[in-house]
């Protein structure tokens, strides 16, 4: 027992010490801890925040829309449907609605809405009947609606100052909100959040420039009609709302929806969660980060063990003569081990424990809140996972235990007799670089004792590249990671899809539309095709919502459509044929002579052979021949215009040009048997909004790996000064100045970081190259490229860091005693 005591007594005295190398113990574990177990907590914790809003909120699990009204009685025959639990109708209508003096408003949407101070500002507003059971909003200031006249307003478009206000909804720009509105005035009585819509993209309408600036929730008795534009289901809520079992419930669900809709004679679609766009968008954006979980922390569990290793060695070399005297006293291997094993061991546990609490907590709330400017509906709740918490304890108390026993091994086996005796200083050597006599003879005294001492310490040597050399690594790959998601909406907006406008058209009048969109939009280009959302299968894989293009113009489709693959022109599809985009090939594991099934939403079933593949970067989409769909189904008849804005449009700038475009949307919008009107413009936002949480991924990374560049530089500066005190002391007394003193000892620390971060670029590219192939979204495509200047950005940055680690080691450099250090024993 009293041995024991000894034991903890001595450990306490050396954590004070070696405090310096007991906090950089910490911090390595600290850090690599935190940052593992932060990035893989972030997409669980993510998701399961979304999955309990769109549970406390009751988002559909099926919305069964329709070119015609549904009635109650419709709504009573599904909600008898077997593994429905409720059904509610619900009505929505588009409409302009004025605003009065908005000077207080916190609007996100296009600043071309508004207008003047103190003049009524016009807004394009999805107006939307408030439900009982199903898609509840979310309040987020105010109260709820208790008359027809209120209403609850998107908090991302109006602000806490615009509760009392009214809003006028102009019934001359939409047949549909004047045939469906009874009340035409609304007082804002409170602002919300909606689990219809996720993001800050609203969609797109046939009103005003094509695009909605947000929405309203008003009481149904608001509405004229007793009737419903859409229907939404929900299924039994005690079963998880996601899994394979969850999918397949909901396949089951639909197909029996659809068999009642035509036994019904119902025209219905039927859309689940997996057509909810922003719902999409959201997953696609949190599998971004949990693509870089797995990999990242491996450098830091790598680097956390050597340094480690090196602090623990130098310790026990310090601490030689007092093993010995311990062992002559009679302790035991395994008590002196224990001391050591004590002391790396408590640091280790110390910063688990810290850094997994603080990387859970904050690490996830960082990436929440880089989403907060696209999505930020909720609160990130905190997630403790045992399985993750265990394995991270586990292994950094084990790695480091192993790592000092190790350590503190070899010195443990030498005789008492030996251990008290000073130890044989390490013997300077000739380097290799002494036998290029013509540099050699060139090179000043100082930069011949850097190079030599450089090269003595091999072990400081070797901890010292591989550690900057991955921190340069890891911010290499950050750049990297940015450069390849970053751009790519440029790519398929302006280089893939050459158009700025998608118009739905009444399959009857595409003619006459086409036919009036040359009068009114002179000198732009029209494309008419057929676009649905359909399911594809092959080789027993299978995906949803894929987009289906189908024309019988191939001449001018590859005029609105660049179809490449690593640069070859990809011809359009015979019939019988299909073109398929990159992302449904990977996923299907599709190639040239593959046999594809399409099925479309009346449950028909199209096979096709695969004629190519061609690069599409955002959504999935499929090219097929017209003749395909006439041959196989009896029916194919354009129902969507692809739109390109008169050339002169086009080469103005990109701000000018969406603004013509915008223009040309509003005018398109306004010819009778148009639909819908989307503008590409704003799909390129949306996803540019969504990819800008990257930036927050480089900002990360370049903390964390700067952080750790600072803990392996400093931590070995700091034994290298230790080792080096008296020989420090005698150039200081031999009339050294301080600048040339800290030269002396510190310009290794630049020329070996400066020599890293070039071994570190190529060890960058294969991580990046690593990193990429791990973050796989639905109906993305990411590039795999560096720019040149993050070669450029990743040198300089981890070169800063070891200047910083240099001015800190100044203040150790004067710190040393002279007279103390000359009598020391090397």
């Amino acid at each position: 027992m009293k041995t024991h005591r000894a034991i903890f007594k001595l450990t306490k005295r050396s954590i004070r010490t070696f405090s310096g190398r007991y906090l950089a113990l910490f911090l390595i574990f600290f850090l690599s801890t935190g940052f593992f177990a932060g990035l893989k907590i972030t997409k669980p914790a993510m998701q399961r925040t979304c999955d309990d809003y769109l549970s406390r909120q009751k988002l559909y699990d099926i919305r069964i829309l329709s070119s015609n009204f549904l009635l109650s009685s419709d709504v009573r025959a599904f909600s008898d449907i077997e593994g429905v639990a409720t059904a509610e109708g619900g009505t929505g209508t588009d409409a302009m609605v004025e605003v009065a003096s908005m000077q207080g408003a916190g609007s996100e949407a296009d600043p071309e809405s508004r207008t003047s101070s103190g003049a009524a500002q016009r807004y394009a507003l999805r107006i939307q009947s408030l439900q009982n059971t199903v898609n509840l909003p979310s309040l987020t200031a105010g109260r709820m609606p208790k008359t027809a006249s209120e209403c609850l307003a998107d908090r991302r478009l109006f602000s806490f100052s615009d509760i009392g206000k009214k809003l006028t909804v102009d019934t001359t720009k939409s047949d549909q909100a004047a045939g469906f509105l009874d009340t035409k005035t609304f007082t804002i009585v409170g602002l919300c959040d909606s689990p219809l819509w996720l993001s800050t993209s609203r969609g797109s309408t046939t009103i005003g420039a094509g695009k909605l600036d947000g929405f309203l929730f008003v009481p149904k008795r608001a509405f004229l009609s007793i009737a419903f534009t859409e229907i939404d289901l929900t299924l039994d809520p005690e079963i998880p709302h996601t899994g394979e079992a969850y999918e397949t419930r909901v396949e089951k669900v639909r197909d029996r929806v659809t068999s009642l809709a035509e036994n019904r004679s119902l025209h219905i679609y039927v859309l689940t969660r997996e057509d909810h766009s922003s719902l999409i968008s959201f997953k696609n954006d949190i599998s971004i980060v949990s693509g870089i979980a797995d990999l990242f922390p491996l450098f830091f569990a790598l680097i956390a063990m050597l340094v480690c290793v090196t602090t623990m060695t130098r310790m026990v070399e310090e601490e030689r003569t007092q093993i010995g005297t311990l062992k002559a006293l009679g302790f035991s291997t395994a008590e002196i081990s224990a001391k050591y094993l004590l002391y790396a061991g408590s640091a280790a546990f110390l910063g688990w424990a810290v850094g997994y609490f603080a990387g859970t907590l904050l690490i996830p709330k960082v990436f929440w809140l880089a989403l907060s400017s696209v999505y930020g509906f909720a609160r990130i709740e905190y997630i403790f996972s045992l399985p993750i918490a265990g394995l991270t304890g586990a292994v950094s108390i084990t790695g480091i235990l192993l790592c000092t026993w190790l350590s503190v091994r070899s010195e443990l086996s030498i005789r008492p007799a030996e251990l008290i005796r000073p130890g044989v200083s390490k013997s300077g050597k000739r380097i290799w670089l002494e036998h290029v006599t013509p540099l050699w003879k060139r090179l000043s005294f100082l930069h011949k004792i850097t190079l030599r001492n450089m090269l003595r310490y091999k072990q400081r040597l070797f901890m010292m590249l591989v550690g900057i050399s991955c921190c340069a690594a890891l911010v290499l790959t950050g750049f990297g990671v940015k450069d390849s998601l970053i751009g790519i909406t440029d790519l398929q907006y302006k280089t893939i899809q050459r158009y700025q406008i998608e118009a739905s058209v009444q399959p009857s009048k595409t003619e006459s539309v086409t036919a009036r969109l040359s009068r009114t939009a002179a000198g732009s280009s029209v494309c008419p095709c057929s676009l649905a959302r359909v399911s594809v299968k092959a080789h027993k894989s299978a995906m949803t919502a894929v987009k289906l293009y189908s024309t019988d113009q191939p001449k001018s489709f590859l005029s609105f459509w660049t179809l490449k693959t690593a640069g070859q022109v990809c011809r359009f599809p015979l019939p019988g044929e299909v073109l398929v985009c990159t992302r449904v090939a990977q996923k299907l594991a599709l190639s040239a002579g593959d046999s594809l099934i399409i099925k479309n939403t009346a449950h028909q079933e199209i096979t096709a052979t695969v004629s190519g593949i061609f690069d599409n970067y955002i959504d999935n989409a499929l090219i097929l021949n017209a003749d395909t769909l006439k041959k196989q189904t009896e029916e194919w008849k354009p129902d969507t215009l692809l739109i390109r804005a008169p050339d002169a449009q086009m080469t103005a700038k990109d701000a000018s040009s969406e603004t013509a475009a915008a223009s040309l949307a509003q005018q398109i919008a306004g010819i009778p048997g148009i639909r819908q009107v989307s503008l590409l413009s704003v799909s390129k936002e949306t996803s540019d909004k969504a990819l800008s949480c990257v930036y927050y991924i480089v900002l990360l990374l370049i903390l964390f790996s700067g952080a750790l560049e600072l803990i392996v530089i400093y931590n070995l500066t700091s034994i290298n000064l230790a080792e080096r005190s008296r020989e420090i002391a005698t150039v200081e007394v031999l009339g050294f100045y301080p600048k040339e003193t800290d030269s002396y000892v510190l310009r290794e620390n630049l020329i070996l970081s400066l020599a890293a971060s070039f071994i570190g670029l190529p060890l960058g590219m294969l991580f990046h190259r690593a990193v990429m192939s791990r973050i796989l979204v639905d109906n993305m495509v990411f590039l795999t490229r560096i720019r040149p200047v993050s070669y450029v950005l990743a040198v300089l940055i981890t070169n800063l860091f070891a200047y910083m680690v240099n001015l800190l080691m100044r203040k150790r450099i004067r710190a040393i005693p002279m007279a103390e250090s000359l009598k020391a024993v090397e």
